[in-house]
């Protein structure tokens, strides 16, 4: 005789622990699955599609890693900069950025095995990012959609925390056990 499904319309109780696969009497259990990967799970108890992702082109390198960090500018409008070895990229809409007729490009002080050690934080049009394998921090800010720089920061002893409903943070200049707050967050503190 064939075992009869359950169907199951409330994950509000996420993945179970192997732990606890076996406590069939816990109300909660009821309300699980054993994996629940590329869904998002909605607080009404049902679960979606993860948006995907499409494909807009070739990497730089078709050989080595790549590390892509999303982008919102001021002006509301999305971009993914694209890191490989010694080199970033700049993709809109689904296209390479342009500057004087060819793909944007700008140099980088990191190797391709850098890449997965490179932590990062966007304040306005701008991106720190911090090399913990290299011990710097740099950042890349964009002037206009065609221009952006690239630089090394060097700064003193300071805070930033980040804000939990934006993509933004606030900067704090730290000297002798006192934070004070940077009034533009573009300014470094030294």
């Amino acid at each position: 005789m064939a075992q009869a499904r359950k169907v199951v319309t409330d994950f509000t109780g996420g993945e179970v622990s192997d732990r606890l696969m076996a406590r069939i009497d816990s109300p909660l259990y009821a309300k699980t699955c054993r994996t629940l990967e590329n869904f998002i799970v909605h607080a009404s108890g049902g679960a979606d599609l993860r948006p995907g992702t499409y494909y807009c082109g070739a990497a730089k390198t078709n050989t080595g890693k790549v590390r892509l960090i999303p982008f919102v500018a001021t002006s509301g409008q999305g971009y993914v900069l694209e890191l490989s070895d010694y080199l970033m990229r700049v993709w809109k809409d689904g296209a390479l950025v342009q500057s004087g007729g060819a793909d944007l490009e700008v140099v980088t002080p990191w190797a391709e095995d850098n890449l997965s050690s490179l932590d990062w934080v966007q304040c306005e049009n701008d991106v720190f990012v911090a090399c913990y394998a290299l011990g710097q921090i740099s950042v890349f800010r964009m002037i206009s959609e065609d221009v952006w720089t690239f630089s090394d920061v060097t700064a003193g002893p300071a805070l930033a925390v980040g804000h939990a409903t934006t993509p933004y943070v606030t900067i704090y200049n730290y000297d002798s056990d006192t934070f004070s707050k940077v009034a533009n967050p573009g300014d470094l503190p030294v």
